[in-house]
């Protein structure tokens, strides 16, 4: 963190130590702002959580940095994604959540509440014999930066290559609210080419081919 708001200073030339026109703190708020932008734009973070589910229960709490959900599996069979007005749709509107069984069919989220987002499973656990643990790989935010010795996203050393990019976004924003509309326009220029290359990057497997296949007996 420290060292971000030194790049941040030399950019928007604010590296005085008697006068500056920007506290650390300024810098932070900024500098947590652009990180909350890149990883909404890369989904650069993958977090698991896992739990059990509960017998009568359909509704879970999704974790407070939850973002989107990329695989679940029940009991380590994958489990398909499905939506409320999908489950309306194919049931005739009928109190489809209140059935049960012993092997989930479907997932679905549950946006109605935004700051408490809930992940539904359907058909819920009839018995305590027909609970099952339930893994979800999902993409996460990340806390904000506090401490001078913080690391950018979540301190996941594969990502920090791209902490310059919070140093391009911090000299961008700082140069809209001055009003330095041709140093704004370069920094934003820099911040959105680098931001498309991590983009890129995040979550690339160099050593797949898709289009490579081996003999039959080497499955």
């Amino acid at each position: 963190m420290a060292q971000i708001i030194t790049e941040a200073r030399v950019r928007i030339k604010d590296t005085s130590t008697t006068r500056q026109r920007y506290t650390d703190a300024q810098l932070t708020n900024i500098i947590n702002e652009g990180q909350r932008d890149v990883v909404n734009n890369t989904w650069c973070i993958e977090k698991t959580l896992t739990f059990n589910t509960v017998a009568g229960t359909t509704y879970y709490a999704l974790p407070t940095d939850y973002i989107v959900v990329n695989r679940i599996t029940s009991n380590y069979l994958n489990t398909p994604e499905t939506t409320l007005i999908q489950m309306d749709s194919l049931n005739g509107n009928t109190s489809w959540e209140t059935q049960a069984n012993r092997i989930p069919q479907a997932y679905f989220i549950d946006h109605s509440q935004p700051n408490n987002m809930d992940i539904g499973i359907y058909p819920y656990p009839q018995d305590n014999l027909s609970t099952t643990t339930i893994r979800m790989k999902y993409e996460a935010m990340v806390g904000d930066l506090v401490n001078p010795t913080d690391l950018a996203y979540s301190g996941e050393y594969h990502l920090q290559t791209y902490a310059d990019l919070l140093t391009y976004y911090t000299a961008y924003r700082i140069y809209i609210i001055e009003g330095e509309a041709d140093k704004a326009t370069a920094y934003g220029q820099e911040y959105a080419a680098r931001l498309k290359v991590m983009d890129a990057n995040v979550g690339k497997k160099p050593n797949y081919n898709p289009s490579f296949s081996g003999p039959a007996n080497s499955r």
